[in-house]
């Protein structure tokens, strides 16, 4: 694979814009503190897809320098062992997404977002739940809701999603899979009559990183499209000026939200 393009691919950087500060909790806490708890949720998978990308880039190393020795095996054993975290990574930002569209249907409340409820109602964010609560919305005629839901469905039946995800299964209730050129994934035993043993799912390098090229390329306009639904206009958002009255006014108040 030409990693070219991936590397020079840095449109999602400006999704850590999204990170509140001191004036967003200022301005929105009380009438739309769902926007801080989300902007929040979206720096994180910032963080994420930007690890993912990176231990995909490294996959591309031709000298791993002190990770391994100075021979084609343990070469491939390091891109092996890159191209596998890259694809449980990048799976992990699709179910940080979904926290994102969760922390959207919660309680839109000061309390809830001061006394730390959306952090803690993570534990029961799963796509059951997660389509559960935006029924709820729907049936309240929230359109962003409606729109919400499109887009996680859509994203999630995309075939490129679908085999990323389920080497992501494999991986994390098996603990590893059988690449070629690495390693010899033996699945008969020797004789005069065919008799299958147990072996591991087979893929090559060049079919993990079209796997996960694909599903860098989709995941970006698909996590953007959540972001224009849930967000303010970014140049919005990120204007810091603020009146210094009603910003001391403002943090007094969360003050005694947090503390009551």
């Amino acid at each position: 694979m030409d990693y070219s393009e991936l590397n020079s691919d840095n449109t999602f950087h400006k999704w850590h814009e999204y990170e509140p500060f001191d004036t967003q909790y200022a301005r929105y806490y009380k009438n739309n503190p769902e926007i801080i708890a989300c902007g929040h949720k979206i720096a994180d998978v910032y963080r994420t897809f930007s690890d993912a990308k990176a231990s995909f880039m490294f996959a591309d190393g031709r000298d791993y320098g002190d990770c391994c020795a100075d021979d084609d095996t343990s070469k491939l054993y390091m891109k092996s062992l890159f191209l596998k975290n890259a694809i449980l990574v990048y799976s992990m930002c699709l179910d940080l997404s979904w926290q994102v569209i969760w922390y959207y249907t919660q309680p839109k409340t000061a309390e809830h977002l001061l006394k730390n409820g959306y952090m803690l109602s993570e534990e029961l964010c799963n796509t059951t739940a997660v389509y559960s609560k935006l029924a709820e919305l729907i049936s309240n005629n929230d359109e962003h809701a409606k729109n919400l839901k499109k887009i996680m469905s859509k994203f999630q039946n995309k075939s490129e999603v679908i085999a990323l995800r389920k080497v992501y299964n494999t991986i994390k209730h098996r603990g590893t899979i059988s690449i070629k050129d690495l390693e010899y994934n033996n699945n008969t035993m020797v004789g005069f009559v065919e008799v299958k043993t147990l072996d591991r799912p087979e893929f090559s390098f060049e079919e993990l990183e079209n796997m996960l090229f694909a599903y860098h390329k989709l995941f970006i306009p698909y996590f953007e499209s959540i972001i224009s639904e849930i967000m303010p206009p970014l140049i919005e958002y990120r204007n810091n000026k603020m009146d210094f009255v009603d910003y001391f006014n403002a943090t007094n108040d969360m003050n005694r939200i947090q503390n009551s």
